[in-house]
């Protein structure tokens, strides 16, 4: 089991890695996907190197194609078993119960755009966004349920099994 202890420790493991298009590297460069994946496969506690590799997909792919990043989300929904408890499509008015652990996507438009993570802090949320500065973006860090609802909050998943105690 990982406590919630562990699961902020290995959340602040990551934090000020830059934004890095397809890389997957603590301290060196992730992607918003990618920074996903670990901190998911940690608290499923799967092995990353062992398992399929992020599929292909060319930098800022959800900026480009509406067809890659419904990929994304079909991939990660497979890769970790979960279930959507909220939507833009039926749940609009209501503000989500994020849990620890729960994925979320917000828009590019009407499309997954921005993938994020959970923390084990209540609605508060980790991602890696490209950005100018290092102040708003451009590296791993925290934000808030409040960013992602302004933004266009599209999807919320929730895990149905962790190793979350």
């Amino acid at each position: 089991m990982i406590s919630m202890q562990q699961f902020e420790t290995e959340l602040r493991g990551w934090e000020r890695t830059p934004y890095k298009d397809t890389m997957m590297q603590r301290g060196v460069g992730v992607d918003c996907v990618r920074f996903v994946v670990a901190i998911a496969d940690f608290i499923h506690g799967y092995d990353t190197e062992a398992l399929p590799a992020v599929p292909e997909l060319p930098p800022q792919a959800s900026l480009h194609s509406e067809t890659l990043a419904w990929k994304v989300v079909r991939w990660l929904q497979r890769r970790y078993p979960t279930k959507t408890i909220w939507s833009c499509e039926k749940n609009a008015n209501d503000i989500p119960d994020v849990t620890p652990g729960c994925i979320l996507c917000v828009k590019n438009q009407v499309h997954p755009g921005h993938a994020l993570i959970a923390g084990p802090r209540k609605n508060v949320l980790w991602h890696c966004i490209n950005g100018p500065s290092l102040d708003f973006g451009g590296h791993v860090h925290e934000t808030n349920l409040h960013w992602c609802l302004s933004t266009g909050l599209l999807r919320v998943w929730k895990p149905t099994e962790t190793l979350l105690c």
